[in-house]
């Protein structure tokens, strides 16, 4: 494929996506599209890309946004090979799922509102048009409300997955607390034990990993870099990798998934790349080069961005129960917010705590008034003696355990 002129990749994304409600019928929603086109012009990438159907314009922005491209050399699109990915669930298995849903909440609970998007995202990659990669990918969010008893509380459920429908049972479940009328209680200012819902601890997962993100490992001045492959940087109780099941997985470029974990026992042993990153810093191809899964994103977004959308935290030895079985005084955080300072990999972040529930002798004692302030020092935080816990949950394509936090400072709401 190597040529001494333009090569030219296209991508197109199309999602659609479908709302199941209790007593609605399916409503689904405008399809909304993405392209981006990447020109390779003497040895320089150009790129464009918009939000809609594309044409020969962004073909010629791309051509002339190369002049001022980097230099990749001549080979960057080089060694693909064709792929076609799994066909997503289809549309009739959702149904079925739906009222399989329904004739459980309507058998176990007394009252209940659900509601599930579906949204499939179908990637048509090719270079020179040639068919590279053809792919469906199936997003699943369901949040369900419910009332065990009548006398009980209400219970708030959200789950994720990719490519297949949850588990009733994984949506369904709950602690007897949750169905508890709890008292609103308010938390003074200090240091807490700190318990972590998977989809907490996601938000700071994510945070982390931008420490061994391609074009931020080579930063001057952070704590972690390039240098430190091989070394210890994490709990040595910390492995990150692949969620199982994922191997013969190509990213949104066509390049298979590394199936070398990103830290193994807190060691660290690879940073993650696109094709762009790994030809800047002449390392191997991992395979993370993934493009938006969410319509409504920026156009830029269509085009591939290091990402770790199938990344897992293995899981512990001891049970969610027993974690907040042992905790004297401290907070559960069921949910983080996304927002929070930028100069996070220098400093320490402040992050709003959503939603969270106070916890003494092991007894949730009500749920915490406001959004306080998580104030935490991330490498600090991932090098603690961490305790986590052998449940996990899928988050979208992710893996995750409760984990359990010795220490953790509080502040009030700024």
């Amino acid at each position: 494929m190597t040529q001494e002129h333009s090569v030219r990749e296209s991508c197109v994304i199309d999602f659609e996506r479908t709302k199941y409600a209790k007593d609605r019928a399916p409503l689904v929603t405008e399809p909304q599209q993405m392209h981006a086109v990447r020109c390779l012009e003497r040895g320089r990438l150009g790129a464009a890309a918009m939000i809609g159907r594309g044409s020969a314009e962004l073909v010629r922005m791309a051509k002339e946004n190369a002049a001022f491209g980097p230099e990749v050399g001549t080979d960057f699109f080089d060694h693909l090979t064709a792929s076609q990915q799994p066909e997503a669930v289809a549309t009739d298995e959702c149904v079925r799922w739906v009222e399989q849903l329904e004739r459980r909440l309507q058998h176990d609970v007394d009252e209940f509102d659900y509601v599930l998007h579906a949204t499939r995202r179908t990637l048509r990659l090719d270079v020179e048009d040639e068919a590279i990669l053809r792919r469906q990918t199936q997003l699943f969010q369901c949040s369900v409300h419910f009332r065990p008893t009548r006398s009980a509380g209400v219970v708030r459920v959200l789950r994720t997955s990719v490519d297949r429908l949850l588990r009733l049972e994984d949506l369904l479940s709950f602690d007897e607390w949750q169905a508890e009328p709890l008292p609103r209680v308010r938390v003074a200012p200090g240091t807490y034990e700190i318990m972590l819902s998977p989809a907490a601890f996601e938000v700071l997962l994510d945070m982390l990993l931008l420490y061994v993100h391609a074009h931020v490992c080579g930063t001057p001045g952070l704590p972690i870099s390039a240098n430190d492959l091989g070394r210890m940087i994490l709990n040595p109780g910390l492995t990150i990798d692949h969620r199982a099941g994922r191997q013969g997985m190509v990213d949104d470029e066509g390049v298979p998934l590394s199936e070398l974990p990103l830290v193994k026992d807190g060691v660290f042993l690879r940073c993650y790349n696109d094709r762009y990153a790994a030809k800047r810093r002449g390392e191997p191809l991992t395979g993370q080069g993934f493009r938006s899964w969410q319509a409504a994103d920026r156009p830029s977004h269509a085009l591939p961005r290091p990402n770790c959308p199938y990344v897992r935290v293995q899981a512990g030895a001891e049970s969610r129960a027993s974690l907040m079985g042992g905790m004297k005084s401290g907070l559960f955080i069921d949910s983080l917010s996304t927002s929070y300072n930028l100069d996070f990999l220098i400093a320490p972040v402040r992050i709003p705590i959503f939603r969270a529930y106070s916890v003494e002798n092991g007894h949730v004692r009500g749920e915490v008034e406001g959004q306080p302030i998580l104030l935490t020092n991330l490498l600090d935080l991932f090098r603690s003696p961490l305790v986590l816990s052998k449940e996990t949950q899928h988050l979208y394509g992710k893996e995750l355990p409760y984990v359990y936090v010795q220490t953790g400072s509080i502040l009030e709401p700024s």
